[in-house]
């Protein structure tokens, strides 16, 4: 009995082709799409060198952040008065600049004043208020949020009246004189101010006038 199989079991191994062909398609035959997530070379999307980067930049993202100094909140209010252009005629033309008035203060008794002049007005507001929180003074307030006794002063064309105040009188004060004593904690008071209407010579002549009467004794 002869067992050698015939040739009609065995597989057949032409070369033609078959009807039914299954294709594979591997993704780097897609388009390459810039902002999209797929990176040439990379058949699973990940391990290229663009993710290398971009972990290591956030590994030193969050030491910067880790490491990064805590911020102390300011206790300073500030409160622009007054902003001014300046322009210099020179033989090129002319260079403009701001000059701003600040004042600040703590409502707690600690004012200050500053004058920044800049090229912008930020930069000469940022000057003022480094200026200002560098020139704070503490002034004695009475219990009722007001002076402790009255004053007159004068400096230059300006003349200042300064009277204290029950509790609930409020602040009899105007123009550039209100925010002055606003951030300065006081908060009943009657004043008069005669003289002149610039305004950097009348903060001057208050923040002096509170200096030589008011602050406190060390």
């Amino acid at each position: 009995m002869n067992n050698t199989p015939s040739n009609s079991n065995l597989p057949s191994t032409s070369n033609t082709p078959t009807n039914s062909v299954s294709t594979i398609h591997s993704t780097t035959d897609r388009p390459f799409r810039p902002g999209s997530n797929f990176r040439r070379g990379d058949n699973n999307g990940g391990g290229s060198r663009f993710d290398r980067n971009s972990n290591s930049r956030l590994r030193n993202g969050k030491k910067r952040e880790n490491n990064r100094r805590t911020e102390v909140p300011d206790e300073f209010e500030s409160q622009v008065i007054q902003v001014r252009r300046i322009s210099k005629t020179v033989s090129g033309g002319k260079i403009m600049r701001f000059s701003a008035l600040i004042v600040a203060g703590d409502k707690k008794g600690k004012v200050g004043y500053g004058l920044g002049k800049g090229r912008d007005f930020q930069e000469a507001v940022a000057k003022g208020t480094r200026q200002a929180k560098n020139s704070i003074i503490k002034l004695d307030i009475s219990e009722d949020l007001s002076l402790k006794f009255p004053s007159q002063f004068k400096y230059k064309s300006v003349k200042l009246f300064l009277k204290p105040a029950q509790s609930g009188t409020g602040l009899i004060a105007g123009s550039y004189l209100r925010p002055v004593l606003q951030l300065s904690g006081i908060q009943n008071i009657y004043s008069k101010i005669i003289g002149s209407n610039n305004k950097v010579v009348g903060v001057r002549a208050i923040m002096e006038a509170l200096k030589a009467s008011y602050t406190v004794q060390s």
